[in-house]
């Protein structure tokens, strides 16, 4: 629902799910994408919001600069690979509540935090590695049963879904590859990385690059700076006359030359027929 929403409110927008892409060639003036099908697509520019690595698993071409790499890791510094699940646990009842508990739930070895997201249901985090994934639910009702009793191996419903733990391994690449633009919170933020908030800067930082590459005129050096935390007991008030000095750039200045000495050149035109 929420793509289709979206679709609704821009025009001459496709939106193509579960079709991986594999190769990405950059040419001087515009970017080809090659999926897993064989379809290729051409831009002006990509934006490349996938975790960094999965970055490293595309076919670059010409291929990637190392400035663009993560440093290599060493083998006493490297990190062991971790994955995250998330599970959710229905129940005819709150046992945990017949007991008088409040349903949190937190356990060290391994990393399980859980806690009652609504009546007679469990949702929660556990941390793993790759090995254990598909015992890892039946270890949480284990331990789950040893804290609330043996009524909580038993759920009514289960769900779970994993995903990858993202490790940051690399600054972040905040300057882009001339028409390949990096996004992700885990790969471009600097401020709340790996976050949310992350997610929001990276993802704002991605538009303003794409749009100087497609459409440089309407991008004020305003728009180019950095996004930093700003002081909350900092007013922040701008002038009428200061706002419209931002919004001035080569593009809005000829236009505006333009539109105003054609104006004045019918004026006089109008005005010399009327006299003759």
């Amino acid at each position: 629902m929420l793509i289709e929403s979206i679709l609704e409110q821009m025009q001459f927008t496709k939106i193509n799910l579960n079709c991986r892409a594999v190769k990405v060639e950059h040419f001087k003036n515009y970017v080809q994408i090659t999926d897993e099908l064989g379809n290729k697509h051409t831009a002006q520019s990509v934006i490349l919001a996938i975790p960094w690595n999965r970055v490293q698993k595309l076919e670059f071409e010409p291929r990637i600069p190392k400035v663009f790499l993560p440093p290599l890791a060493t083998k006493a510094g490297q990190k062991q690979h971790r994955l995250i699940t998330q599970f959710q646990l229905q129940y005819g009842k709150s046992i945990w509540s017949d007991l008088g508990y409040s349903g949190n739930f937190l356990n060290s070895n391994p990393l399980i935090s859980s806690h009652e997201c609504r009546q007679s249901t469990l949702c929660g985090f556990v941390l793993h590695s790759p090995e254990d994934q598909y015992g890892v639910l039946e270890e949480v009702v284990n331990l789950l049963a040893d804290q609330f009793g043996e009524e909580m191996r038993q759920p009514l419903d289960f769900q779970c879904s994993t995903d990858e733990l993202s490790v940051t391994l690399h600054k972040p690449q905040t300057k882009p590859w001339h028409r390949i633009i990096w996004s992700s919170s885990s790969a471009v933020g600097t401020n709340y990385r790996s976050l949310m908030g992350g997610a929001v800067q990276s993802g704002v930082r991605a538009a303003v690059n794409a749009l100087f590459v497609v459409r440089p005129q309407v991008v004020s050096w305003k728009d180019m700076l950095d996004e930093r935390p700003k002081n909350p007991y900092e007013s922040n008030r701008t002038s009428r006359l200061r706002g419209l000095l931002s919004r001035l750039n080569l593009y809005n200045v000829t236009f505006y030359s333009f539109f105003v000495i054609g104006l004045i050149w019918l004026l006089n035109l109008g005005y010399n027929r009327s006299l003759s």
